[in-house]
């Protein structure tokens, strides 16, 4: 039970709080009518950290919500600001399927669809570069999934800027957004091995499915998976260096698998800083530095062996049996049993990494002529070695002394 001298101590702690809040929700009305409205968000969101209660920033919130979207008779006021607040990453809007569908864009399309199949009350957020298709439940995890999605989308499109554009205009990357576990089981329909996944690229729906939880911890706990998956999505549709047509005829199962998973995974160890609005690929802490410089050089699947795997041989990984154990430097204490599948990952990954950065970008360019033949063109398996002038052995060997100097500390 509280003393009257703690009851007194609460009660002035919480005027103190209102007050704060008040000052804070004052400075909004001094800002010009033209203000971006992230600038208030950030003004509300400073008021409702000072207390939760206060009326004014709940006021702002409700009234800026996009039109014709159900929030509920239980206003989720920090969701819907963390939604207002993602505006100055991605930029959105509400998806509408007019009565006459005629000439429907492919958000209407996916959209339309997706409500006559699964769930009428289902709504479609666009920004520039993808649309999220989902139940409005949880607005904030909306809203993060449009802005890494962006960050991801204009990394990709950075890295392949020198590029001449091969393809037109290309529409928003479909993502469906699944509320539970289960829903997106369902809809991923008869895919085999998504028990354990929180999201895939499905290439004959041209979409992606997601199942995002909620909350700051548990979104960076997938966060890569959702860029991996996305990368495979931008790759597919979106990218500049090769036209959809030489798309239809590449890859098949031709050698030199390896850069369609270790390139996703690559932009996968990327950070997504949605408070910057900026995606960092470069990292000396990325998983895949450190298996690689860690693992003891026999436990390697051979490089050869890496740069000539053909998707058949990937898919005759083996997946469940953990064999090699790693020490991860950047986890104190940490070690990984790893299969051979968690290992050709990472070893593409620090292939890609390597080729992208080392020797002040030396290598890049072949890098890139490399991930355009192989998805344009059915590539020989020797390709890569004779673009670089380096047997696959000793590119391995270079990629391996490589990661282990990332994780030396520089010299003075």
């Amino acid at each position: 039970m509280l003393s009257s001298e703690d009851k007194a101590l609460d009660e002035r702690e919480a005027s103190v709080r209102m007050k704060s809040a008040g000052t804070v929700w004052s400075w909004s009305e001094s800002l010009p009518s033209d203000a971006p409205p992230v600038l208030v968000a950030r003004l509300a969101k400073l008021a409702l950290d000072a207390d939760p209660s206060t009326s004014g920033p709940s006021d702002w919130v409700r009234a800026h919500v996009p039109p014709g979207i159900e929030t509920g008779a239980s206003f989720a006021t920090r969701d819907w600001l963390e939604f207002l607040d993602a505006l100055r990453t991605a930029p959105v809007r509400l998806v509408e399927v007019p009565p006459v569908q005629k000439n429907l864009t492919n958000s209407q399309r996916h959209l339309g669809a997706a409500r006559a199949t699964w769930r009428k009350d289902i709504v479609a957020f666009e920004c520039r570069r993808a649309v999220v298709i989902t139940p409005v439940v949880r607005p904030g995890r909306i809203a993060r999934c449009l802005a890494t999605a962006e960050l991801v989308c204009r990394a990709l499109e950075s890295v392949f800027e020198e590029y001449r554009k091969k393809r037109g205009e290309t529409d928003p990357l479909v993502m469906f957004l699944y509320e539970t576990k289960e829903e997106y089981l369902a809809r991923s329909g008869d895919m085999t091995g998504l028990e354990w996944s929180a999201g895939h690229y499905s290439p004959g729906d041209g979409a992606s499915r997601l199942f995002v939880p909620d909350g700051d911890a548990e979104f960076a706990s997938v966060a890569a998976t959702f860029a991996h998956e996305l990368t495979h999505h931008w790759m597919d549709l979106c990218c500049p260096a090769f036209s959809d047509a030489e798309r239809a005829k590449g890859q098949g199962d031709a050698p030199g698998y390896w850069i369609e998973e270790g390139f996703a995974q690559f932009i996968e160890e990327g950070h997504a800083d949605l408070a910057a609005d900026r995606y960092d690929l470069e990292s000396s802490t990325a998983a895949s530095i450190d298996v690689v410089a860690n693992a003891p050089r026999e436990h390697l699947i051979p490089w050869t062996r890496i740069f000539e795997m053909t998707y058949a041989g990937f898919h005759r990984l083996d997946y469940e049996k953990a064999g090699t154990e790693v020490p991860m430097r950047w986890s104190l204490g940490f070690r990984r049993r790893l299969t051979d599948l968690n290992l050709f990952y990472n070893q593409a990954a620090a292939a890609t990494r390597y080729l992208y950065f080392a020797e002040n970008g030396k290598y890049r360019k072949a890098l890139l002529e490399f991930v355009a033949s192989f998805h344009s063109s059915r590539v020989p398996a020797d390709a890569l070695s004779k673009a670089l002038g380096l047997s696959y052995l000793d590119l391995g060997a270079k990629i391996t002394t490589w990661c282990q100097d990332q994780q030396r500390p520089p010299t003075k």
